[in-house]
């Protein structure tokens, strides 16, 4: 089972975003469904004529994830399983483009976590250099998403393995976006992760002086 777990869900460190500050804050949240660690993010956090803006042009919010190739797409099986973390694999970017806040349109546990702009900057940056590009650099799109009302899957860069799991990749660039997420290698499966944003992370934005008063 716990192959199972690790197979289905996995970037480079670098210096660390500034925390969140009053007038210097945005809000989004980390999800899971108990094996997979997932980002929601305001679709104004990325750029007009970016990847998923134009692939998702109505989208109020993207719900984003990164897995293996093979076992994100598929049922898990034994064989998937021990592929995706027995050696590095090739991955995929999963991005459902939503109309309203994923929060509601979801049933998954969500912790919501405050950064500032410019770590909310990187964390995007992030996920746009995760993005595999094509001869005209454009994403490349992989198959539909496992949400009907708007997803897909996109080639991703990176290698997943038992070291560099979905959650694992996502501590690591939470981390770099100025989060308190701890030691990224730690949370192979995300209740670790989960736990950590619950009891470090701010959850809501500072308040800035004038309505403090």
């Amino acid at each position: 089972m716990g192959l199972l777990w690790l197979a289905a869900c996995a970037g480079q460190g670098r210096s660390i975003a500034p925390p969140p500050a009053p007038g210097d804050c945005a809000l989004i949240a980390v999800s899971s469904n108990s094996w997979h660690a997932g980002v929601y993010l305001p679709a104004s956090a990325f750029a007009e004529g970016s990847a998923l803006r134009e692939a998702f042009p109505q989208a109020g919010w993207f719900a984003i994830g990164w897995g293996d190739r093979r076992a994100y797409r598929e049922a898990l099986g034994p064989v998937n399983a021990v592929q995706a973390i027995a050696w590095p694999t090739p991955s995929l970017i999963h991005a459902a483009g939503l109309t309203r806040d994923p929060r509601q349109a979801y049933l998954q546990d969500h912790v919501d976590v405050a950064l500032s702009r410019q770590g909310l900057a990187r964390l995007v940056e992030a996920i746009e250099a995760e993005l595999a590009r094509g001869d005209q650099g454009d994403a490349i799109l992989v198959a539909p998403g496992l949400d009907p009302r708007g997803s897909a899957f996109f080639q991703a860069r990176s290698s997943y393995h038992l070291f560099n799991t979905c959650n694992v990749w996502l501590a690591r660039h939470l981390r770099g976006a100025g989060v308190d997420a701890g030691w990224p290698g730690g949370h192979v499966l995300p209740a670790s992760l989960m736990a950590r944003l619950e009891a470090r992370a701010p959850r809501a934005c500072p308040p800035q002086a004038d309505a403090a008063r």
